[in-house]
């Protein structure tokens, strides 16, 4: 997959969001958002641990992550086992320390299925909110190049409405 082992047909774009208000909703409660994957939006008042999940962490919690300058690495329940796994390396690689605005206790990355993503996998961040600023997702159903994610992770994470470092609360 790393590479384009489709013979360079495989294209991985940077897709620039608006960000959406962002605001706590109740976990009881189901958000909408106006971008597959969400750049930001109503979210859960805990947010996801910084860790890699093999079930579903319900949107409303790694939403919350985006918020707190992280990168949310996805991938629908159907892709395949070469490309979760190609997915999985490129969240590996993401390292923790100065490069990451501080943050030395985790790479401020989450990896989980997601089963509400419309294509085989994601990596979506958050920005910050002066100026009508963005969000930033890539999306596709294959991946042209596992360090391009990787690096696309280290150069966006840290830059979101707030800059926290904590654990999170969930599960």
């Amino acid at each position: 997959m790393d590479g384009g082992s489709d013979g360079g047909s495989c294209v991985n774009t940077i897709v620039e969001w608006p960000l959406d208000t962002r605001f706590h909703i109740p976990d009881t409660e189901t958000p909408a958002y106006t971008s597959n994957p969400p750049v930001q939006g109503p979210h859960y008042s805990s947010w996801a641990r910084w860790r890699s999940y093999t079930d579903p962490v319900p949107r409303g919690h790694w939403v919350h992550n985006l918020e707190h300058g992280g990168v949310v690495f996805l991938y629908h329940p159907d892709a395949g086992t070469e490309l979760v796994q190609a997915l999985t390396r490129a969240y590996n690689a993401v390292p923790i320390g100065v490069a990451n605005h501080g943050c030395e206790l985790h790479s401020r990355a989450v990896l989980t299925p997601d089963p509400l993503l419309d294509g085989l996998w994601a990596v979506t961040v958050s920005g910050p909110e002066d100026g009508g600023m963005v969000g930033y997702y890539i999306k596709a159903d294959c991946i042209k190049s596992e360090s391009d994610l990787t690096n696309f992770a280290v150069q966006h994470r840290g830059r979101a409405a707030e800059d926290l470092c904590d654990e999170g609360l969930w599960p």
